[in-house]
């Protein structure tokens, strides 16, 4: 083949290809910033069980739910300002920001 043509064709090849390649970039990207977890690998936020246990309860209400070490039960809360009810085992400590269920 011409190494002329073979140029000219490896620019067209290239040209059709780079809109896509960009789109795949930006796409992993995007996946991994989502995906990814804060330094240390430690999680956000209550586990989903802690969630699904105060579904249908109300601030301060007891809860119970299952997590890696075993049933646990607490109190209600919310974790943030506008967030969802959570479970919080009685023995955790309470998160920043979030009212302690008891007073020292």
């Amino acid at each position: 083949m011409n190494p002329m043509r073979k140029t000219n064709l490896r620019m067209t090849l290239l040209a059709a290809l780079a809109p896509v390649g960009l789109a795949g970039v930006i796409s992993m990207t995007i996946a991994n910033v989502a995906s990814a977890q804060p330094a240390g690998g430690a999680r956000q936020g209550p586990p989903p069980a802690a969630l699904t246990a105060c579904k249908s309860l109300a601030s301060g209400a007891a809860c119970e739910f299952s997590g890696p070490q075993g049933a646990l039960s607490g109190t209600c809360f919310a974790p943030q300002q506008d967030m969802a009810l959570a479970c919080r085992p009685k023995d955790a400590p309470a998160p920043d920001g979030a009212a302690s269920g008891s007073r020292q």
